[in-house]
């Protein structure tokens, strides 16, 4: 199960983009509504409190978000000394909901990870935005020789 969430993750991070047409009424991507946005705040490696229970406030929304539809899950941090390492720990911070929402909750719907740009999360501190979408793209099985996952050359291929 913990595969199966994370491989939609890593697609939807290629596909996303900072060049993305917003819808012009607001911040948000055509056909996608905002279920809540959440200041997260961390104790050690793990979510506060606080942030915990704003994150259970939002999961009815999430379970009834329906069939056709995804979860995206925006983080963005404006402690960074970059634009690399913030764009990392934003994602890191959307990977923690992610993970928190599938083992304290459950939840089954696709969860994908992004970065909100900081044009759109203005202010110091940590946060993740909870949007749901329609889905952009189908999944297809494909049969492959090799795990396109495995960091080893072409010349050594992964056991099956």
């Amino acid at each position: 199960m913990m595969q199966r969430s994370l491989a939609p993750a890593i697609i939807m991070g290629l596909l996303t983009c900072p060049g993305v047409i917003l819808a012009e009424d607001n911040d948000m991507l055509p056909g996608c509504k905002k279920l809540g946005t959440v200041s997260v705040v961390r104790s050690g490696q793990r979510l506060d409190k606080r942030t915990r229970n704003e994150i259970d406030a939002l999961v009815p929304a999430i379970r009834k978000i329906g069939a056709g539809k995804m979860v995206r899950i925006e983080g963005y941090t404006s402690v960074a000394k970059g634009e690399e390492e913030r764009n990392e720990r934003s994602l890191n911070i959307s990977k923690d909901v992610q993970l928190y929402l599938i083992n304290r909750h459950n939840i089954t719907q696709d969860l994908y990870l992004a970065t909100m740009n900081d044009d759109l999360s203005p202010g110091k501190g940590q946060k993740v935005r909870i949007v749901a979408c329609p889905k952009q793209f189908i999944e297809e099985n494909l049969d492959l020789s090799r795990n396109i996952t495995d960091i080893k050359r072409d010349d050594y291929p992964s056991k099956p």
